[in-house]
């Protein structure tokens, strides 16, 4: 079965849609508070990984954006069970996002995060790809750190100081 009639809820579904609502389930203002703390970074700083304000601060900021979205998509791909049973209205707990496309967009959207950074700098991949790593240790594998505080507190620290 296509995904174009598996549900009722995807008939007509434009090519627009499934972006739109990978970026809903993302928490646009939690993105913007992102890249806020970035820009910050590199205001503060004169410049983050070699990159200074102008075309390469674009790319990194773009870099960071999809690395922060692929994260948050991640979470919620891992808490969608969770979320069905408290009720929540984000996409994929509400069944309008199919798990298995927010994790094709996901997985899309951390090579162009990565391939953003390889524009910049070997030290702009490794701060992405550090940044990766640590949203899927936080929601995914065998014991995600999300579920133990210790975990939680060292996973969240290191994302925000890797973000400034």
């Amino acid at each position: 079965m296509n995904e174009m009639t598996a549900t009722p809820r995807t008939v007509g579904v434009t090519p627009a849609q499934p972006i739109r609502l990978c970026w809903k389930e993302a928490r646009p203002v939690v993105q913007c508070i992102f890249q806020v703390r970035f820009l910050t970074g590199l205001v503060l700083s004169g410049s983050v990984a070699g990159l200074r304000l102008g075309l390469a601060g674009a790319v990194g900021a773009l870099a960071w954006l999809a690395a922060t979205w692929t994260i948050y998509l991640l979470n919620g791909v891992s808490d969608v069970l969770a979320d069905q049973r408290n009720g929540s209205s984000r996409p994929i707990a509400s069944g309008v996002l199919p798990v298995e496309t927010a994790r094709r967009a996901a997985a899309l959207l951390a090579c162009v995060a990565v391939g953003c950074a390889g524009l910049l700098s070997p030290l702009m991949v490794i701060l992405v790809s550090a940044m990766l790593v640590l949203g899927w240790l936080y929601s995914m594998g065998p014991r995600p750190g999300k579920n133990e505080v210790p975990s939680f507190f060292v996973l969240v620290t290191a994302g925000g100081f890797l973000t400034y």
